[in-house]
């Protein structure tokens, strides 16, 4: 009975790690450069390779409080980690302006489909948001 059992349990522990290869292996898989628009018809941009998001560049608009919107061209960001879900959320607060910038992204093989959202002070005027969904497919 003892050795059924541990046939057994050797046999779910081996299937729960063949899965996780493979599972592991699908999400390693995907990689390339992605580029599409933002819901505010603006370009982005970033590549894909090795679980992580890199070089990624997006231009978004900015409303301020008084009305005025601020196209801004953002850049430079540190890589993000894609997680086994194919799912990223990168947080950024920038070291040259008071610019906070939120990612979030689902990446599929072909595209890459999320959220951005972006706060700064532009020209004395605190709180000047962007926000838009974005889709970005496989180039």
């Amino acid at each position: 009975m003892i050795r059924k059992r541990s046939a057994r349990a050797l046999a779910g522990g081996l299937i729960a790690i063949l899965l996780l290869l493979s599972a592991t292996a699908a999400y390693a898989a995907v990689s390339g450069s992605f580029s599409g628009q933002t819901g505010q018809k603006q370009s982005i941009s970033f590549h894909v390779a090795h679980g992580r998001v890199t070089h990624l560049q997006f231009h978004i608009k900015d409303k301020c409080p008084s009305g005025r919107v601020w196209k801004i061209h953002d850049f430079n960001f540190p890589k993000i980690k894609i997680n086994t879900f194919h799912k990223f959320d990168g947080q950024f607060m920038s070291t040259t302006s008071t610019a906070t910038v939120e990612i979030t992204g689902t990446v599929t093989k072909k595209q890459v489909s999320g959220r951005l959202t972006e706060t700064r002070t532009i020209a004395h005027e605190k709180n000047c948001v962007g926000a838009a969904k974005y889709t970005a497919k496989k180039q």
